[in-house]
């Protein structure tokens, strides 16, 4: 038997915090070890190479979730993600996890077939091809210091790679 322990407050730790709220930007003198997100994108603060920062952990999250209300056993999924990188979970009514084929139509529709005529749900996530630790012309206190994201959102053809500026 393992222990839980269960928080239903803001968890603040030394050197590790975990803050389930989504932020509309970098919270202000965040503790080392702070998680959060701010706009899709998972952050946290931390020590790399004797410097803090806020270092982003993945790309903005790209998703959809499609309602099946009416039992069919071919679902049509008109996600518009617009990329053919897709991974799909499939729930019945009781939000049980359920084995389905997938086909690809383009890269903004997809056909769920099961076995059965079902209703339930699909979230559909694709590859983000959006600039994980863009904002826009921003400067963002963090203890003393600032850290201000690239001033020009990178072009498709350019390197996606997160520019920081610590002043």
């Amino acid at each position: 038997m393992s222990a839980q322990i269960k928080v239903n407050a803001e968890l603040h730790m030394k050197e590790a915090g975990i803050v389930n709220e989504i932020f509309d930007q970098l919270p202000e003198n965040p503790t080392p070890g702070l998680m959060v997100v701010v706009d899709g994108v998972p952050q946290t603060y931390t020590n790399i190479d004797g410097e803090y920062g806020w270092w982003v952990m993945s790309q903005k999250a790209m998703y959809y979730t499609h309602y099946q209300t009416d039992s069919s056993k071919q679902w049509v999924v008109d996600h518009n993600l617009g990329t053919d990188s897709l991974m799909v979970h499939v729930y019945n009514e009781d939000n049980q996890l359920i084995m389905c084929n997938i086909t690809q139509v383009n890269d903004n529709t997809l056909y769920i077939d099961l076995t059965s005529a079902t209703t339930g749900r699909a979230i559909i996530f694709g590859a983000s091809q959006a600039y994980a630790g863009y904002v826009p012309e921003s400067s963002i206190p963090i203890q003393n210091e600032s850290i201000a994201y690239g001033t020009d959102e990178p072009t498709a053809d350019e390197d996606a790679s997160l520019y920081v500026v610590i002043e």
